[in-house]
């Protein structure tokens, strides 16, 4: 086709745009990516890129790791995990969620590399430039996969979410205020005093 007869055809060009989607990023993409200290998921095809956490984020992760840590050693429920590991949902969902949780029943999904399959339980600590992917993507995400349990730490009203699947959907479970202990519907064992994590 000539450069004339594209002119020429001019809105069937431009319906041709609109309908144009582009090839959805695959974990061959991921691969790929820089490794310069940026926090990089695919999710649904699409890359997200957020810049490295801020001082309180890491502190509270920090605090709840040693109190999860602790209880999982003496319990020996499963194995923790702290971000950047790659849980590897779908060739086209590749996320990194602040803190991993796998069940000793499902060690078979742990790699030398990665977790492929889903976690039994995922934390996220919102930030500025994460809240919305926290809070709608990554919720969707994580029900759509079966992710037995997903914790949301909002920093700002100190508060954590804790969301269980039932039947296929996101139940909220409650919602934890900084001077309560947190507690797990699934692994009651994991039991987290949460005015260490935000003060400690």
């Amino acid at each position: 086709m000539t450069k004339d007869s594209k002119i020429k055809m001019g809105s069937r060009i431009q319906e041709a745009n609109a309908s144009y989607r582009p090839a959805k990023l695959t974990y061959d993409d991921y691969l790929s990516l820089p490794n310069d200290g940026r926090r990089y998921e695919i999710i649904k095809g699409e890359l997200y890129m957020s810049p490295a956490p801020s001082t309180d984020h890491q502190s509270f992760l920090l605090n709840l790791a040693t109190q999860l840590h602790l209880i999982n050693e003496e319990a020996r429920l499963g194995k923790l995990f702290l971000a950047p590991t790659d849980v590897i949902l779908s060739f086209t969902d590749i996320v990194q969620p602040d803190l991993i949780f796998i069940a000793k029943e499902n060690f078979d999904k742990i790699t030398q590399k990665n977790i492929v399959g889903s976690p039994d339980l995922g934390v996220e600590i919102i930030s500025e430039t994460t809240h919305k992917v926290d809070r709608e993507l990554k919720k969707q995400l994580y029900q759509t996969y079966r992710v037995r349990e997903y914790w949301l730490v909002d920093l700002n009203t100190r508060r954590v979410e804790v969301w269980e699947i039932k039947k296929g959907k996101y139940r909220l479970f409650h919602v934890f205020n900084s001077r309560q202990s947190l507690s797990s519907p699934n692994f009651p064992a994991l039991k987290v005093d949460l005015k260490k994590c935000f003060e400690g």
